[in-house]
């Protein structure tokens, strides 16, 4: 796959590249349109103050606020459907709030949390299921530490971690070819990062040889070798290599 140029993209500009992979004949122009209207309508309600309180208090009107988790589907991840049902996951959520917040005038980023993805607005963190401030006091012992767990983080970053929950799905239901796919698309947004592309790489690897290409397999765990300078990977790369070879032995 092509790399994508994902330069000065935001993480709704990101997130519909994953809507498009979930449903490829979604009308993404009447999204954006009716999408527009909406953010328009929230920061028409927010007075002078531009108040960080208010703005959230008038966006948890609109039907965004979920009082429970879901389990997760596909469709969660497809922002398009998660802004039509007002229900998804905390990450599609995210993107949502991101963007809104962004267009009435806030500073808002993703927080890259484990097992949550957060929201981070004029630097407070938010929950985007609930729509509620947070205490990062109360989010672990790195809490007040701004290059750690609670740090805003790049659209990028937003991005490869939607990937990841569909790619998760995928895996769930052995869509292999899917998975595959979905790993091209990480790597193309993953130059200059070896030790990512080392980890991907070696991810493709093992859904080809879910899928019995123990050729193209054995490429795979041989490249991601190369791109690794830890020798515990490396190792586990040649070890990879060698059970395919068995097992074609095996088969033959």
């Amino acid at each position: 796959m092509d790399a994508i140029d994902i330069a000065g993209k935001t993480e709704m500009e990101l997130a519909l590249i994953v809507s498009r992979f979930i449903e490829p004949t979604s009308d993404h122009e009447f999204f954006l349109t009716r999408y527009s209207e909406f953010a328009a309508m929230v920061r028409q309600k927010l007075d002078e103050t531009c108040s960080l309180d208010l703005f959230l208090e008038e966006y948890g009107k609109t039907g965004f606020i979920q009082e429970q988790s879901l389990e997760m589907e596909i469709w969660h991840s497809d922002v398009v459907r998660v802004f039509e049902d007002k229900r998804g996951i905390p990450i599609s959520l995210g993107v949502l709030l991101i963007e809104t917040a962004n267009r009435c005038g806030f500073t808002a980023k993703g927080v890259n949390y484990p097992g949550h993805f957060l929201v981070s607005i004029n630097e407070q963190l938010i929950d985007p299921v609930s729509v509620r401030k947070l205490d990062p006091r109360q989010m672990g012992e790195n809490a007040q530490d701004k290059t750690g767990l609670l740090a805003p983080v790049a659209p990028v970053v937003t991005f490869l971690r939607m990937l990841n929950n569909l790619k998760a799905l995928q895996a769930r239901d052995q869509n292999w070819t899917e998975c595959i796919e979905l790993v091209d698309l990480q790597l193309s947004v993953s130059q200059g990062n070896d030790r990512l592309k080392a980890s991907l790489m070696f991810e493709k690897g093992e859904f080809w040889t879910k899928m019995e290409a123990f050729l193209i397999a054995r490429k795979n765990f041989l490249e991601a070798a190369k791109l690794s300078d830890n020798k515990e990977f490396i190792e586990q790369c040649e070890a990879r290599v060698i059970s395919i070879s068995n097992f074609e032995q095996v088969l033959h």
